[in-house]
């Protein structure tokens, strides 16, 4: 049986899961990297650099995913310094222990190089964002994508759309790049324990993740005034995510149908939040795909979103939810019109999305199949 060191600093939502249909074939390690302890299970308690998962009750949900007796959860320092390279070179000496015969990483930052350096020609990327966002190409991240790319010797997308210009940007051989997809976040589950009651005459529109110039905030704001100052009624909208506005949002703060909740999201809240509202939007500038889309989905909750990156086959071209153009604050509108105007449009696409991503060609089954197939070719 092959063995798998799963090296990840994001996508815990994503990776359980996939971790979970590996072990059905493989021995398989999970290394989970997260900025002094944080990620979405809330703030860890971590008292040494590398700590086992089995000291940590916020894994213990988790045992049907991750085998937590082989599992490890890294404190990793922010910012380059002497500390991150000594945390770094822990990381590479407990995956030089486990001996594996594969690795898989979704790093997108400067971190884990010795490892990559080291197993390079076993070194399989998962390659969640190929290209930054608008407002993030910043010099490091460029920098780090091309290093990325260099120390590992497959690449796993998660959309197909984005393929070719993969292949022509960073030249590498197209028979080592592979594609698969994203399915639900069928993990938040572990938490679904939330009773809530909806208001059914009341659609509520909700907005979360990291606030950023590209998720195109400032367009769906726009747009929801726009529906009220044209005599519509009936649709609330609802901002919830950490970060910093790149515009004015006061004028719209004192709207009443608005509701922008600025601050880090603990799963418990945004599983409330989702159970409570109507459908999720996602009006980004650019993207490669969504956990966002994934996330929503988990619970069955359709999706407006815009026709950029990989998020078209998340929708499966809008047979699970609006796409609308990017930039495009008249489109959101009459997407708010829309589902105003036809009350079983969104039970209709919760239906479909129950037949698709839990029970039909893009079920996590089928997603790590594909990636098997760059496993396989090592």
């Amino acid at each position: 049986m092959k063995k798998i060191v799963f090296l990840s600093t994001m996508a815990f939502e994503a990776n359980v899961s996939i971790i979970k249909r590996l072990r059905q074939h493989y021995e398989v390690y999970y290394i989970g990297m997260f900025n002094n302890g944080k990620c979405s299970l809330g703030i860890l308690d971590l008292k040494s650099d590398i700590t086992s998962a089995r000291k940590l009750k916020e894994f213990a949900p988790f045992r049907d995913y991750i085998d937590i007796e082989k599992s490890y959860i890294v404190r990793h320092p922010e910012g380059l310094t002497l500390k991150k390279f000594s945390v770094d070179l822990k990381v590479f000496n407990l995956v030089k222990r486990i001996k594996p015969d594969v690795i898989l990483t979704d790093a997108a930052n400067v971190c884990m190089l010795l490892p990559r350096l080291a197993f390079r020609k076993h070194v399989i990327s998962l390659v969640h964002d190929p290209f930054p966002h608008s407002g993030e190409d910043t010099f490091v991240r460029v920098l780090a994508n091309k290093l990325l790319v260099k120390f590992s010797s497959r690449y796993v997308l998660f959309n197909q759309v984005q393929k070719q210009e993969f292949i022509n940007r960073y030249k590498v051989n197209p028979a080592f790049v592979f594609c698969t997809y994203l399915s639900t976040y069928e993990h938040l589950k572990v938490y679904d324990k939330l009773k809530v009651e909806k208001n059914d005459k009341l659609i509520n529109i909700l907005f979360y993740g990291r606030i950023s110039p590209y998720k195109g905030i400032e367009y769906l704001l726009k747009a929801i005034r726009s529906f009220y100052q044209n005599g519509n009624n009936g649709i609330e909208v609802t901002v919830a995510g950490k970060g910093n506005f790149d515009f004015d949002i006061s004028e719209f703060e004192r709207l009443p149908y608005v509701h922008i909740k600025n601050t880090f999201i603990e799963s418990s809240d945004l599983i409330k939040m989702i159970k409570e509202s109507s459908a999720v939007i996602c009006p980004y500038t650019d993207a490669t795909q969504s956990g966002v889309v994934m996330t929503a989905y988990a619970f069955r909750k359709p999706v407006i979103a815009t026709n950029v990156g990989g998020l078209p086959e998340m929708l499966n071209n809008g047979e699970l939810g609006i796409l609308i153009p990017p930039k495009n604050v008249k489109a959101i509108e009459d997407a708010f019109v829309k589902i105003k105007e036809n009350p079983s449009l969104l039970s209709d696409y919760s239906d479909k999305i129950q037949q698709v991503y839990e029970n039909g060609n893009k079920s996590w089954k089928n997603a790590v199949s594909l990636l098997r197939n760059a496993i396989e070719s090592l």
